[in-house]
């Protein structure tokens, strides 16, 4: 067994026991779903289990060791989303010793159909368009994946990005600890994550992607990433994720020269950007009265917008702040507190009945920072 899949299952079995709201479900066709802890309550339902599995399986490779199916992953679909594909096609080669074909599902207009992969044996890792991609699809939440043997095709697939590639990860240990990369005629996995009480949103300006992680568990590594949201520009630089009456749960974003956007979670619904920030931005808040302040260090402001729509073009107030780079709502004392280059400040924000914003400086608070060059 190769030192990469070995680290792989030490992990899982660690976040199996961090994660320890984790429920696996598995259904037989057309049998409604039971509970893991149910399928081995008894030793003779083990038994018969493991009875059913052996009688009809499917194999990832033919009788000459070589691939007996193709990695098909979404022409149009998400940069996590093609990874998913990238990754599965080279850990697959690692575990198995041979090559596997990845493909697009893209089909030649006018000369290819879906009906005509009926009989391919593909693995489908993310939403392809392929029906069997699509029926798993529907109903799957945010929170699960479904790992799937359907006729010659096995589904991978994911209510978000993240739990595609965490599918891929547990099908990828599926296939270590069995025998002759073998899975079962009528294997049928469907995993719901639940959240615990500590997610964490982080910046990841590598991928440029906004991310949140669950880290209930105890575990801060992409185990734990369980959303993630591709942002159009460079350079992300700050993010809060927040509730508020109006919106609900959001994550707060900005990135590339002037952007700052709020997007639903975990829908990942975007409820409101705008291309109106001072130059440079580096942090983002929603205050309670839906007012959202956008601080930027080049253009040494914090910029104040009022989201009544989807798109702001322009901002409702500005306050100067030299090298402006933190923002952050203070509930106790009802003031947003902002940081420049060597001044902490705090402003009282007003949303007013016509939509205009008041900010005015809580001046008693005002202080100025001995070192140089204050960021957070």
């Amino acid at each position: 067994m190769k030192k990469y899949h070995r680290a792989w299952s030490r992990l899982l079995y660690l976040v199996c026991i961090g994660l320890s709201c984790l429920v696996l479900t598995a259904c037989g066709k057309g049998d409604p779903a039971v509970s893991h802890a149910d399928q081995t309550t008894t030793e003779s339902a083990a038994t018969t289990e493991a009875t059913t599995a052996s009688a009809a399986q499917i194999s990832l490779l033919d009788e000459n060791g070589k691939a007996a199916y193709r990695i098909i992953r979404p022409e149009n679909g998400s940069d996590n989303e093609i990874q998913a594909g990238i990754d599965l096609n080279k850990l697959l080669k690692e575990l198995t010793g041979t090559a596997f074909t990845l493909k697009s599902d893209f089909l030649m207009p006018n000369k290819e159909s879906v009906e005509d992969m009926a009989d391919v044996h593909e693995i489908l890792i993310g939403s392809t368009n392929r029906p069997e991609s699509v029926y798993a699809k529907e109903g799957l939440g945010m929170d699960e994946y479904v790992i799937r043997v359907v006729g010659t095709k096995i589904v991978i697939l994911g209510g978000t990005d993240a739990m595609t590639y965490r599918a891929m990860k547990a099908f990828l240990e599926m296939l270590e600890e069995g025998s002759e990369f073998k899975l079962a005629e009528d294997l049928d996995i469907r995993e719901k994550i639940e959240r615990g009480d500590y997610l964490i949103a982080l910046t990841n300006q590598g991928e440029s992607t906004l991310q949140i992680y669950d880290i209930s568990g105890g575990v801060l590594d992409e185990t734990s990433l369980v959303w993630s949201y591709k942002m159009p520009y460079y350079n992300i630089a700050g993010t809060k994720f927040r509730h508020s009456e109006k919106y609900g749960d959001v994550a707060l974003v900005v990135c590339g020269s002037n952007h700052g956007y709020m997007i639903s979670y975990p829908e990942g619904e975007l409820l409101w950007s705008t291309s109106s920030a001072a130059s440079n931005p580096h942090s983002i808040e929603l205050m309670p009265n839906g007012v959202i302040a956008i601080a930027s260090s080049s253009g040494n402001e914090v910029r104040f917008f009022n989201p009544t729509e989807k798109y702001s073009k322009i901002h409702d107030a500005a306050v100067e702040l030299t090298d402006a780079h933190g923002v952050l709502w203070d509930e106790q004392n009802q003031v947003l507190w902002a940081v420049g280059r060597t001044v902490l400040a705090a402003y009282k924000v007003t949303l007013n009945a016509d939509g205009s914003i008041t900010v005015k400086e809580d001046v008693a608070r005002h202080a100025t920072i001995p070192s140089d060059h204050a960021h957070d």
